[in-house]
């Protein structure tokens, strides 16, 4: 899925399950039907919402589990409040798609209130990501204005809630933790598309201790904590802008710009874990430095490999009716073939025209989703899955029908198994067999899920 610049009690969780169904049960289920469970799932679970509740269930089968949040959730996809699962899959934080933020211990069913006010009209929510580990939820909350918000860290391990630095911009800023946990990047100062006057990034540590690096949006630390990247945009259009890739060592240092001028329908802001190190298109040298382009003009990066020696690539036209192909490069710089879609009548932002590619945990695989695309007739080409080596050997189609809201979650079972949202299904099929089976029916796309337990997927 493409990633946007602008990104963003008292209730407790209870174990319930269906006593009796089918190996992989639907969901939809009416409360005088649940009874409390005492057994554990035997795989990693995935998390969705249906029918207005929160559930969790085992990839591999068995009843379903009733999360007890302290409001509705939605009903229609992305008509509320989102959730994340912390990286230690020990809580989840839940907010009302207003104003209110909860954490849900999932092992005791504990919920904290972390904002409880109300808001009435011109209502933000607020914006929280988990720190690497899981210890820390770093927590945007709006001002009264609106346009800034004050940031915040809660500590799960001793539930108090801290206070570091105000004056963030809302409209731009994400929260980006370092690594080690100890340091975020955020976005300080004016934003201001019209008159292409754009924020700044500031790194904060946990006492609070801040200090601005530069102008830029969307950072993000490269593996070890020493570099940050960001996109510096120089100016926006309705869908598109301008932009710069560069680099900043956070000790200090001069910035290497990667790129001057990008179209961000072309970029990944992602760092990959090579030899040395590799963020979107480009591998760099120990100092930060450029040393090969891997993309071309028009190509986009999909993702890299967890290992970081192989990435999928698309050639990508937004603007063209021109099919798009799905490459893998190898380190080598050779490209393997896996796909290539139809003639494309998009319009850049207005299309949903990129691969979805998710890596097997040993790096051996891929799943992909096709893009979703208007054909030259205007009519609405819906994603093809497929599974595939790297090497190109074993493309297997996977009999899912594509829809509006499709996500690949994960590579399960030692690889064996992929699990992929769409439509309203959770579905897992069984790589060595070709056995499809739908795990869970009526499903809601939310901010942050459907997802895979993160335990499962590091």
């Amino acid at each position: 899925m493409k990633i946007s610049l602008n990104r963003l009690s008292v209730l407790a969780l209870v174990a319930l399950s269906i006593a009796a169904g089918s190996a992989l049960p639907a969901v939809g289920h009416a409360a005088s039907r649940l009874a409390v469970s005492a057994t554990a799932s035997v795989g990693p679970s995935v998390m969705y919402v249906s029918g207005g509740h929160l559930w969790t269930h085992s990839v591999d089968g068995g009843p379903p589990t009733l999360v007890r949040t302290p409001w509705a959730m939605a009903t229609k996809p992305y008509s509320a409040g989102g959730v994340q699962w912390s990286p230690d899959s020990l809580r989840i934080a839940l907010d009302d798609g207003n104003s209110r933020l909860a954490v849900i211990n999932l092992a005791n069913g504990h919920v904290t209130m972390l904002l409880s006010g109300r808001c009435r009209r011109n209502c933000s929510p607020p914006t929280y990501t988990w720190s690497t580990t899981g210890r820390y939820l770093a927590i945007l909350e709006p001002a009264k204005n609106q346009s800034i918000a004050n940031l915040s860290v809660w500590d799960s391990s001793t539930g108090k809630r801290r206070a570091l630095m105000g004056g963030v911009s809302t409209f731009s800023s994400g929260l980006y933790w370092s690594h080690d946990d100890t340091r975020l990047a955020v976005n300080t100062g004016t934003f201001d598309t019209i008159k292409s006057i754009f924020p700044s990034v500031t790194i904060v540590d946990l006492n609070g201790r801040a200090r601005t690096l530069g102008k830029g949006t969307y950072s993000v630390w490269s593996p070890d904590d020493r570099f940050i990247a960001s996109i510096r945009s120089i100016e926006c259009g309705a869908n598109t802008c301008d932009d710069a890739e560069i680099v900043r060592p956070v000790a200090g240092g001069q910035t290497i710009t990667l790129a001057s001028h990008m179209d961000s329908n072309f970029e990944n802001p992602e760092w990959a874990r090579a030899s040395g190190y590799a963020f979107d298109r480009w591998e760099l040298g120990p100092s930060g430095n450029l040393s090969r382009r891997v993309a071309g003009p028009h190509e986009r990066v999909d993702s890299w490999q967890p290992g970081g020696s192989h990435l999928a690539v698309q050639t990508y036209y937004p603007y063209e009716s021109t099919p798009d192909a799905l490459y893998i490069e190898t380190p080598q710089g050779g490209r393997v073939h896996l796909y290539t879609d139809g003639p494309n009548a998009g319009c850049g932002a207005c299309s949903k025209d990129i691969y979805n590619v998710a890596w097997s945990h040993d790096g051996k695989s891929v799943a992909f989703a096709t893009p979703t695309y208007p054909t030259p007739k205007l009519k609405t080409v819906h994603p093809k899955f497929f599974v595939a080596g790297i090497d190109g050997t074993g493309l297997t189609q996977i009999p899912i029908p594509g829809a509006d809201y499709i996500d690949i979650l994960a590579f399960v079972d030692n690889d064996q198994a992929v699990v992929i949202y769409s439509g309203k299904k959770i579905y897992r099929f069984d790589i060595p067999t070709r056995r499809l089976a739908t795990i869970a029916t009526g499903v809601v796309a939310e901010p942050g899920l459907p997802a895979i337990d993160p335990t499962a997927t590091s």
